[in-house]
């Protein structure tokens, strides 16, 4: 009787599969650079469900001026991230409007990948 039970849960299972849209294939990931403006900071990072929320994964460079950049490749979708300044300061993206409030009672910012 089990036999008989597993054999046709996975005949379903197959059937419901052939049945389901295909997943498209992966698309090709693009580059995005973010900038944050902080003369006084030591490091700045970028975190957020890309990198899960790491705060040494993506590591900006200073330019003289003050600002921080990075170029990140991504594949397309929407993603929620903050800037970590010197490893403890966390802050939303002041150069990008696009934000939701998180759980912190505070903001993510949102960065849309096309």
């Amino acid at each position: 009787m089990e036999r008989r039970t597993t054999r046709q849960t996975v005949e379903t299972v197959k059937k419901i599969s052939q049945a389901m849209p295909q997943a498209k294939p992966a698309s090709k990931s693009k580059s995005v650079q973010l900038a944050y403006f902080a003369p006084e900071a030591n490091t700045v990072a970028v975190a957020g469900d890309f990198n899960s929320w790491d705060v040494q994964a993506h590591m900006l460079e200073r330019n003289r001026e003050g600002w921080w950049k990075t170029n990140l490749k991504l594949p397309s979708g929407r993603y929620h991230y903050r800037f970590v300044i010197n490893g403890e300061q966390w802050s939303e993206d002041p150069e990008n409007p696009s934000k939701v409030p998180n759980e912190f009672a505070s903001y993510n910012s949102i960065l849309e990948v096309p």
